[in-house]
């Protein structure tokens, strides 16, 4: 049989946790204060210095590489270009999908840039600058990263 608590037991029942709705101000301030803590404590990855007096600092981590950047680390030939092109997909049975891409990194056999069509491996594809000079080409990678596809094509031209 259970009973009820009375007298001082009743008032030390704790009250249920109430979610503080907080304004961007003070989310703002809260994370810089974890992160500012979190360096301190060696829990950001980062790299020791030399500061003043001999004293040691820690500094931020370098920004983690992009999908593009990470493909591009396995093509030593291709460089940083930025063009705007428009890209063509097409595949037997379907219709031609476009979608107007940036490739990120260059050189003269691949390309590299984000997309966000189907690609798969092996896909021929289309590549048209502004000018209208266009490529055929082939994925010879994808990188899967941030919800992106990072795509390296071969060029067939």
């Amino acid at each position: 049989m259970l009973r009820r608590a009375t007298g001082k037991a009743a008032a030390e029942i704790p009250k249920p946790f109430v979610l503080r709705v907080f304004n961007q101000l003070q989310v703002a301030i809260l994370l810089a204060l974890f992160l500012h803590i979190s360096s301190l404590l060696g829990v950001c990855p980062g790299t020791l210095v030399d500061g003043v007096n001999g004293s040691k600092l820690t500094t931020l981590a370098e920004k983690e590489l992009g999908g593009t950047e990470q493909l591009a680390r396995f093509f030593p030939d291709v460089r940083p270009i930025g063009l705007p092109a428009l890209l063509t997909l097409s595949r037997s049975g379907s219709p031609s999908v476009r979608e107007g891409v940036v490739v990120e990194f260059a050189g003269t056999e691949r390309a590299i840039f984000n997309s966000s069509l189907p690609l798969e491996f092996e896909d021929r594809v289309h590549l048209e600058n502004e000018r209208g000079h266009g490529i055929e080409a082939k994925v010879v990678a994808v990188q899967y990263y941030d919800g992106k596809i990072a795509v390296a094509v071969q060029i067939l031209d």
